[in-house]
């Protein structure tokens, strides 16, 4: 059964960036995660990146401005 952890932050500026996520990722056996979005901030550009640079380890819930 895979391990995966339901509720990520990554940022360049706010959290560490996806690097140090994939870090402890690895050392705790999580195979997946869901990256959350900072509340507020709708530039969703880093967690794409993110998501396409390593496919398969991540989900992405953004928020958009309607």
């Amino acid at each position: 059964m895979a391990t995966v952890d339901s509720h990520c932050h990554v940022s360049t500026l706010w959290y560490e960036p996806v690097e140090s996520l994939l870090y402890q990722m690895d050392a705790y056996g999580v195979e997946h995660a869901v990256l959350v979005q900072i509340q507020g901030q709708f530039d969703n550009t880093y967690q794409s990146e993110c998501v396409a640079r390593f496919p398969g380890r991540f989900a992405s819930v953004v928020i958009v401005d309607t």
